[in-house]
């Protein structure tokens, strides 16, 4: 799921709250004998609403701004202030009686500065309150097959000391309990596609004080051919073209090792992958004679939870192939696509040429 977006228990808050913003007794504009005053409590909520998959467009950072009412009876409403520079608000909205606002379309990547107003029934207004900044936080998860991945940001403060994942199948009700330590993302596993799930993520401090739980993440996982299906279906494909072992453009290449290697699946694509680099193509073979002793290695990226089997194999002849079961060194690229790199030692004397292979099996 930024950090999981949460409301602290313990300092440092994950929240910003100023508990008292201006003097009660000092006011800021007259009339009259009245006097309207700057004080409002302000609370900034920042909720990650999901990216609900990251397959579809629902992506959307909606961060709450709350504050209390002030006393003053002849109150007509507030005004919120936003930019994107401190004190300088390109947004001013006035929002009424409400005492909360809900912002939209924001970037998770942008810090932003907001303030509010109060005006009475005469048109009065009060002074701008303080500012408070924050950045838009957002949550994902990647419904692939029967194994979903969970992601979010880090949380800001030096001492988080880890994260721990809520899941169940009744909203605001999680049986599963799972401590992931200071990673960012978690990859469900065993889920039946038939079944909605709810999950949340919360932060936990190196004094094991934890943090309230996040918003809610609603999901249902996706058999692996399903998601298939849909991603030749976005690329164009319909009918035989649109099979697994379909080559719609006559390249070599079947539909199904596009979608496993991140290929463009709408023309020929023949690329091989770009060792150590590369986020797109066909698995890249390479001996390395300098080593002691000598090695093999294949380098391929792979869709994250997808379902999908791969296999990397080798040959000496073309008609025998043995797996390579050595253990892969595996880096991730982002939400969706991990690299995988394989070292077979050689006998470089006995072996001076071998050949590879990754079968993609999709179930």
């Amino acid at each position: 799921m930024p950090s999981p977006v949460l409301r602290s228990k313990f300092p440092p808050f994950l929240f910003s709250t100023i508990h008292r913003l201006f003097d009660s007794g000092n006011p800021e504009l007259s009339a009259a004998g009245w006097s309207l005053r700057r004080w409002c409590l302000i609370a900034l909520v920042v909720l990650g609403l999901p990216f609900a998959f990251a397959t579809s467009a629902m992506a959307q950072s909606s961060p709450i701004l709350t504050w209390n009412s002030n006393p003053e009876s002849d109150i007509a409403g507030y005004i919120v202030h936003l930019g994107t520079a401190s004190g300088n608000y390109s947004v001013v909205q006035d929002v009424g009686m409400l005492t909360s606002y809900t912002f939209s379309g924001l970037s998770s990547s942008t810090v932003y500065y907001c303030a509010v107003q109060a005006y009475n029934t005469a048109g009065m207004t009060s002074g701008i309150s303080s500012e408070l900044s924050f950045t838009p936080q957002s949550t994902t998860v990647v419904p692939w097959s029967s194994s979903p991945i969970l992601s979010w940001s880090s949380n800001p403060e030096s001492d988080i000391a880890g994260y721990i994942v809520h899941l169940g199948t009744v909203r605001g009700n999680y049986p599963v309990v799972q401590d992931v330590g200071k990673v960012m993302s978690y990859v469900f596993s065993g889920l039946s596609s038939s079944t909605v799930y709810y999950c949340a993520v919360q932060a936990y401090n190196v004094a094991g004080l934890m943090s309230d739980i996040s918003s809610e993440i609603s999901f249902s996982p996706q058999s692996a051919v399903a998601v298939f299906n849909t991603w030749a279906s976005s690329s164009g494909l319909s009918g035989a073209t649109a099979a697994p072992s379909a080559m719609p453009f006559q390249d070599g290449v079947k539909n199904v090792l596009k979608y496993a290697f991140n290929m463009n699946a709408g023309a020929a694509d023949t690329r091989i992958l770009k060792a150590g680099v590369g986020t797109v193509g066909l698995p890249v073979f390479s001996m390395n004679q300098s080593k002691s002793p000598p090695s093999f290695t294949v380098e391929f990226i792979k869709r994250k939870g997808s379902g999908l089997v791969y296999s990397p194999k080798s040959s000496t002849d073309l008609k025998v192939f043995q797996s390579m079961n050595e253990t892969p060194t595996v880096t991730s690229i982002d939400a969706t696509w991990e690299r995988v790199k394989i070292e077979r030692p050689i006998n470089s004397v006995t072996t001076p040429k071998l050949f590879g292979i990754v079968e993609v099996t999709l179930p």
